[in-house]
């Protein structure tokens, strides 16, 4: 505890040191609270950290003020041009808020900090201000100049993030060169008809010159250098706009790496067209600065959609998350939770409860129970979501922004996992069923706050002997990929196909065989909340050859009706009893995070046991389906078994095995253990769920519910705008009464446009 200062915000809600009272820091454990939570730590010796923001006037230098700090808090570029091309504000990875990558911070400020020792908290008499420069406690001093925990965690993140910065080396290093009888024209495309002189590529095989491919938002190339690799099976070409100094964009049309590469030999290679980057200038934004720009000009076109600027709202159910660096797949579904009266009813009847166990020997900072029920609460505190023109300010001070910023959350949502311990972008459906787990395993059976959200369902395949019973959080529909879509895919200017989800649905049920994953689900119990996710991405076919296997978005519309009725995924047989096997119940994802969980907090490795559990037939089968959903089920069940084992989660073991992780096992036999060993170890201080009669239990409490009622009324939406997964941006909308509202990260305002035909999922509400 004393290695870090939490001094950021209070551990049981989200007053920072910009509150109009500021945080007390327990000098003995480091710990920040406001002043209305601080009587629950049992301490007297605090520090008060109060910090104010005046913004800069324009053409005064941060270095005038009279603070050391200078903060950023206006969260949208002045100048993109400057944001994306000037050297001071190079953008070398893909992400948003992340070091290195965009940042919506552009307005300056000086930053003025005070702060004040309690020897006897709260006797005021016992306070006095302290100065930074020369303050006589080293305990105290220390705490001053320390960093906070947040940033110390920070450096630990990023130093394992991948954010599109990473590059492989091309094995076609080595190409043999010829040039071409005509003289090199670097400033106009090649092909015939073709007017493009932007977005060029060199091709460094012969030297022509054609454009590039058609960016995400129209603009760009017609695809020539595509079409000319085609025709020619040249590989490498180099984007010219961008050559410089600092800059070199190679990509490799050749299937097994078709992404950008490293040239080892690429200033000899331009030598040979003569050619040197050392002495061109950029002059065009790159491929990752475009597709960054793209980003964030669709989020604020979606909060103005298309042109019409959309009225802000505030108050209690409309605060906002900032985006704390790619983190938007984490606000969107916590958004989502936020509208959900029985979920806030929950998570309202435990807040008493929780906060009231804790004692000055607990570090809530650290308690994954604390910070959610935190983070869901503050989403009701008109605190947090004040109109600013309501807002007095004070000597001219800035009032505290809008909005929360999850930070100690989210370090324990990702604390335990290989991804979501990143700032890469992620999949949000993979996130809930993350967060769904961690909830059954520190929760339990009965007090598990997103019970609304599961249901049990029967897992029909065509051949019953392999069916078997799920608890899931979301649902999954598949649409089979057909010609129509790949293409309007792949083109900016194709109009998207349209698809039903009812009917698709019941395609789904009434032959299970042949469905895209060649499986079916049944409901045995409805939840109050039913969240359906659609598979948007498929893999590309030649993926799992190379480093390279981004997802890729699929593009259709949907046709969902606001108000449905789901009695035709009823399952009408046999309903499973509270005492069956826990072996025939497969919980989404809940073996792999628990195992997860005791791996990193348990003294000893992860046994035998563990690994069965992992590779179990039902996970097996999971995987299978998953791979023939995206057309890639060629793999033998010794290599699905390797890949379970050694990633603990079935999209990772997708990853793995399409990275070619596995060939090597193809013959190979896995021995199965005879016995399961119980873990040796202190695995934590909490108590994990994970018992037969947690099992039961949790059927019980399903079973429990009105499943009666089968009507369901569209609530919300969670949509994706992006190519793939590891890219991209979420927003959420919700609808209350009859308005529909879009929150974006940290701004909430009314829409008049809801995408329903383009959500990634959506959220019913059952009708009571």
């Amino acid at each position: 505890m004393a290695d870090l200062v939490y001094k950021d915000d209070c551990a049981l809600c989200f007053a920072t040191p910009e509150s109009p009272n500021g945080i007390l820091i327990c000098v003995d454990h480091r710990l920040g609270f406001c002043p209305q939570h601080v009587k629950i730590h049992d301490c007297h010796k605090f520090l008060q950290y109060i910090r104010r923001r005046r913004r800069l006037k324009e053409g005064r230098d941060s270095s005038s003020a009279k603070s050391d700090a200078v903060a950023n808090t206006d969260s949208r570029p002045k100048n993109q041009d400057d944001a994306m091309g000037s050297p001071s504000n190079k953008i070398s990875k893909l992400g948003i808020g992340i070091e290195g990558g965009l940042s919506l911070d552009t307005t300056r400020f000086e930053t003025v900090e005070k702060y004040y020792l309690f020897a006897n908290y709260p006797n005021e008499n016992s306070k006095k201000e302290i100065s930074v420069e020369k303050c006589p406690d080293p305990v105290v001093d220390r705490i001053i100049k320390a960093e906070s925990a947040y940033k110390k965690r920070e450096i630990d993140t990023m130093s394992s993030t991948w954010d599109g910065s990473v590059r492989f080396i091309t094995k076609h290093a080595n190409i043999e060169q010829f040039k071409q009888s005509e003289p090199i024209c670097l400033t106009q495309c090649e092909a015939e008809a073709c007017t493009k002189t932007e977005n060029l590529w060199l091709n460094l095989t012969d030297g022509s010159v054609f454009c590039g491919r058609k960016f995400a938002d129209g603009s760009g190339g017609n695809g020539h250098a595509k079409e000319h690799y085609e025709l020619t099976g040249f590989p490498l070409v180099v984007n010219l706009g961008t050559l410089s100094p600092d800059v070199a964009e190679i990509y490799s049309y050749d299937p097994q790496e078709d992404d950008m590469v490293i040239d080892p030999n690429l200033d000899d290679h331009l030598k040979f067209f003569g050619l040197n980057r050392y002495t061109m200038v950029k002059t065009e934004k790159t491929i990752l600065e475009k597709e960054l720009e793209f980003n964030i000009s669709w989020e604020y076109s979606s909060i103005q959609e298309d042109g019409k600027v959309l009225v802000p709202v505030y108050g209690p159910g409309f605060v906002g998350i900032h985006n704390l660096g790619n983190s938007c797949y984490i606000n969107s579904f916590i958004q989502a939770l936020g509208q959900m009266v029985r979920i806030q009813n929950r998570i309202d009847a435990l807040k008493n409860e929780i906060f009231a166990a804790l004692n000055a020997r607990c570090n809530p900072f650290e308690d994954f129970k604390v910070q959610l029920i935190k983070l869901l609460t503050s989403l009701q505190c008109a605190t947090y979501s004040c109109d600013p023109a309501t807002v007095e300010k004070k000597d001219d001070f800035e009032a505290p922004e809008n909005g929360v910023r999850p930070l100690d959350f989210r370090h324990l949502i990702g604390r335990d996992h290989s991804e979501f311990s990143t700032k890469r972008q992620q999949d949000v459906e993979e996130f809930a069923h993350y967060l769904a787990d961690l909830c059954r395993i520190y929760f339990g059976p009965s007090a598990n706050p997103l019970l609304p959200l599961n249901h049990l369902a029967l897992v029909k395949t065509g051949n019953q002997a392999n069916d078997y019973y799920k608890i899931q959080c979301v649902y999954d529909v598949i649409f089979p990929i057909d010609d129509e879509m790949v293409a309007a895919s792949s083109s900016a200017d194709k109009e998207k196909p349209r698809r039903n989800l009812v009917a698709q649905m019941k395609k789904m049920i009434e032959n299970p065989a042949s469905a895209v994953m060649g499986c079916a689900s049944l409901l045995c119990t409805f939840p109050q909340y039913f969240l359906i996710k659609f598979y948007q991405f498929k893999v590309n076919r030649h993926a799992h050859h190379g480093p390279n296997n981004r997802p890729l978005k699929l593009a259709y519309a949907l046709e969902v009706e606001e108000k449905i009725d789901f009695g035709f995924l009823r399952h009408k047989g046999f309903f499973p009893s509270t005492e069956l096997d826990a072996s025939k119940i497969v919980i989404s994802g809940h073996q792999e995070t628990l195992a997860t969980i005791k791996r990193s907090r348990s003294k000893s490795p992860a046994r035998q046991a563990d690994d069965h559990e992992k590779d179990s037939p039902a996970k097996v089968t999971e995987l299978r389906a998953q791979l023939a959903a995206i057309g890639c089920d060629i793999y033998k069940e010794v290599q699905l078994k390797k890949a379970l084992r050694s990633t603990n989660n079935i999209e990772m073991a997708i990853n793995f095995l399409m990275d070619g992780q596995a060939d090597d096992v193809a013959e190979e036999k896995i021995v199965q253990p005879t016995q399961a060993s119980s873990a040796t170890g202190t695995v934590s201080q909490v108590k994990l769920h994970d018992t037969l009669a947690d099992v039961s239990i949790m059927i019980k409490e399903l079973k429990a519910m009105d499943n009666t009622r089968t009507i369901y009324s569209l609530k919300g939406i969670i949509s994706h705008i992006g190519a793939s997964t590891d890219t991209g941006h979420y927003v959420f909308h919700a609808k209350k009464g009859d308005k529909w509202y879009i929150f974006n990260d940290e701004k909430v305002a009314c829409s008049k446009n809801p995408p329903k035909e383009f959500g990634y999922v959506y959220v019913f509400e059952r009708h009571q």
